[in-house]
């Protein structure tokens, strides 16, 4: 009777497994070509599980002088290993211009993996340790 049970134990715990690895995968993002996207904050998201940067970028000026601004959504590393190099809830705020050093998303839409950013205003930077 025992014979069947470490098998079936084995594979119970590879699915339970799975959804874990799924959400902690990387290969939605290019980490072989970073790129910089600069921009003022709209919204910093300090949230369990990954952190969460919202940039409004300008793009391009209209024939009536206003700027067309694109969204970028970069997603952080868990909030632990942002506390331990040095990352605080108010280490940005809405508002604050800055350079985003990022592993772009594959799909190509507008956002990625963030992996240091930089104050323009105080050129102070805060990065992840995984550059």
């Amino acid at each position: 009777m025992t014979t069947w049970i470490r098998p079936i134990a084995i594979v119970v715990a590879l699915l339970l497994a799975l959804p874990s690895a799924a959400h902690h995968t990387a290969t939605v993002f290019d980490r072989s070509k970073p790129i910089v996207v600069s921009g003022v904050i709209r919204e910093f998201r300090w949230s369990t599980p990954h952190a969460w940067i919202f940039v409004e970028v300008p793009r391009a000026e209209t024939g009536l002088g206003a700027t067309v601004l694109d969204q970028w959504a970069f997603e952080g590393a868990p909030i632990s290993v942002m506390v331990r190099n040095g990352w605080k809830s108010s280490s940005l705020r809405a508002g604050d211009r800055v350079r985003v050093l990022a592993a772009p998303r594959k799909d190509g839409t507008h956002g990625g993996e963030f992996l240091s950013v930089t104050l323009t205003d105080s050129g102070k930077v805060l990065g992840l340790g995984v550059i």
